[in-house]
């Protein structure tokens, strides 16, 4: 079978997971979405590449590019992203994962996580977003304090914001643009929160990450520590709920435990694995291939 990763061909996850694929006598090509170009000529749409993509037989999803800027001028790359994975699905007719991204806009937003969890009544803190600084003061008192502000589309625990007070949020807000579309998240207390990977809907095993030192996040990006968590039932169906109601076919789920309660923080898609790796003893690799095998046989 020829499988193709898209997006993060340098990452090691990408490089385990061709380790892995090729044991099992599989080729595996890792692609770049910035190697590809398109056109349209006798009414035929074509994607330019240096690989004959119709040979691929599976197509993983690692990366998306999102947005670049060339002497000032912003560019949205996940258009040129949706468009690669249009065409391998509309035009090749390859299954992808995660087969979403061809179902559903592309959406880089921690909300649109919030609107799927909210069908199942799955319990998560209270969010709000905003579009402008308007919109903030006139809901200041409505406010859960001490909150989280974080960017919706963030990755690796960057630019996120603890405050603790309606005053520190004045200040804050004074410093920031008008145009505001971040999302005030609800402080849930606690030690650090638990990732859970999630594989075709299946909970493979978690860690538990723990706050690191004088600070509010358990990013291991960031320099937190971690250890093995044993899966309990509860953590288990949590999980799996999350990543079947986000249509997230290699998820990572992270979960806050406070006040004895058990809240959904977000759903990762196709997350980075090193640290799992580590600290777990379990390696992903061997479980995405087996799904991207059973998937490409049916």
């Amino acid at each position: 079978m020829n499988i193709g990763i898209l997006g993060s061909p340098k990452a090691i996850e990408s490089q385990w997971l061709e380790e892995e694929g090729k044991k099992r006598g599989h080729k595996v090509i890792r692609l770049s979405s910035s190697e590809f170009s398109f056109q349209v000529n006798n009414n035929k749409f074509k994607v330019i590449s240096q690989y004959n993509l119709d040979n691929i037989d599976i197509f993983l999803v690692r990366g998306i590019w999102r947005s670049y800027f060339v002497d000032n001028i912003y560019f949205n790359k996940s258009t040129e992203s949706l468009l690669i994975l249009r065409y391998i699905n509309d035009v090749l007719k390859k299954p992808i994962v995660d087969e979403r991204l061809v179902k559903k806009p592309i959406l880089m937003s921690k909300m649109a996580t919030s609107l799927d969890l909210a069908k199942l009544n799955l319990p998560t803190p209270k969010t709000f977003q905003f579009i402008n600084k308007k919109q903030v003061f006139e809901n200041i008192y409505q406010i859960p304090y001490p909150l989280i502000i974080k960017n919706p589309a963030g990755r690796k625990g960057k630019n996120i914001y603890k405050i603790d007070n309606k005053d520190d949020l004045i200040k804050f807000l004074e410093k920031m643009p008008n145009l505001f579309p971040f999302l005030f998240q609800e402080f849930l207390k606690s030690d650090g929160d638990i990732r859970v990977l999630v594989v075709g809907y299946k909970a493979i095993g978690a860690m538990k990450r723990f706050l690191v030192p004088g600070d509010f996040r358990a990013n291991i990006s960031q320099g937190a520590k971690a250890e093995k968590y044993n899966l309990t039932d509860e953590v288990i169906e949590l999980a799996e709920k999350s990543a079947r109601i986000t249509e997230t076919e290699f998820a990572g789920v992270d979960l806050i435990e406070s006040n004895k309660k058990f809240y959904v923080i977000e759903v990762n898609r196709s997350p980075q694995f090193r640290g799992f790796r580590k600290y777990t003893k379990v390696d992903p690799s061997p479980f995405i291939i087996d799904y991207l095998e059973n998937k490409a046989k049916k």
